[in-house]
């Protein structure tokens, strides 16, 4: 059982972190922390994270931070595999202006070892967005 909140943007459930099981750690004005278990269902056949769970797991946490944005660009590095476990995921709103927000992410392992970094240019969503049926 994971430790946490279900992770929200404005009072709305995020799917993907539902479905991967992300919890909410903290969260306040520009940053944003969640953790996530290492599912096999996201494993490559290798038996490591697949490197696209890395860059939704950050996505979230960047989303979450700004308190919601629509992605425009997002670059993930992945520095060393991960088979096993928990990954913490933190987040940084470096610059959010009011057509343009700039994110950077940070995965660790339960060690406190980088996996993966990542950044993202995105646009924020207007306020009444989220509350669309």
């Amino acid at each position: 059982m994971l430790e946490g909140e279900p992770v929200t943007i404005r009072g709305k459930t995020v799917p993907i972190a539902d479905t991967m099981q992300g919890r909410l750690i903290s969260s306040e004005e520009g940053r944003a922390t969640l953790r996530y278990p290492v599912l096999k269902e996201f494993m490559n056949p290798s038996g490591t994270l697949q490197g696209g769970a890395f860059g939704v797991m950050m996505d979230t946490a960047m989303a979450v931070a700004s308190t919601g944005l629509t992605t425009v660009t997002m670059q993930t590095t992945i520095l060393r595999p991960i088979s096993e476990g928990f990954v913490t995921v933190t987040a940084d709103i470096v610059r959010e202006g009011r057509r343009i927000i700039y994110a950077e992410g940070k995965v660790h392992d339960e060690q406190g070892r980088l996996l993966a970094t990542g950044n993202q240019t995105a646009v924020p969503l207007n306020r009444g967005e989220l509350n669309k049926d």
